[in-house]
């Protein structure tokens, strides 16, 4: 005794169905909230770099505060992606584009960023039929695999690590 949408389909089988695609975009958040990550560290470097060398500079001091601006541009965009909405479809879209300039990284983000939102599932995850869908079976969720979670883990420790060494010039035999 499934609940119907208004195409006829059983509602558990069509999440069913898109929770892959689904898990994917949400995925999107994390990238997302981690890019908008390293860019609030580059910030702090740069501001640092300043009080390294003793004096003020504009151009510096500007260059951070549009990376910190960007940064939040992007937590934004992650925020929309949690809540699916179409507003994350279009936006994360631009910054696929301009992310397919970056090579090859950004190329293949982009490129994979893109294909998700715009393949045929993913069109229809951003409609409001889909987010009825949700609302009706929340008992169903979208669970990434522990395999995944470790390994994003691994790379945002590794990550926060070099990160780290970067600011505090750390190098092994001086702690």
């Amino acid at each position: 005794m499934g609940l119907v949408t208004c195409d006829g389909g059983d509602v558990r089988q069509i999440r069913q169905d898109h929770l892959e695609q689904e898990a994917n975009l949400r995925s999107l958040e994390i990238i997302y909230y981690v890019l908008a990550a390293v860019l609030v560290v580059l910030s702090a470097m740069f501001v640092r770099r300043m009080f390294y060398i003793g004096f003020f500079d504009a151009g510096l001091a500007i260059f951070a505060c549009g990376l910190l601006l960007i940064a939040v541009f992007l937590f934004w965009i992650g925020r929309q992606f949690r809540y699916l909405t179409f507003t994350a479809a279009v936006i994360g879209s631009l910054v696929a584009v301009v992310g397919l300039l970056a090579i090859p990284f950004g190329t293949l983000l982009g490129t994979l960023t893109l294909y998700s939102i715009w393949c045929k599932k993913g069109r229809y995850i951003f409609t409001p039929e889909y987010r009825r869908v949700i609302a009706e079976t929340p008992d169903i969720r979208c669970r990434t695999g522990g395999v995944i979670l470790a390994f994003f883990l691994l790379m945002v420790v590794l990550t926060t690590l070099v990160l780290l060494a970067v600011i505090f010039k750390f190098h092994p035999g001086h702690v």
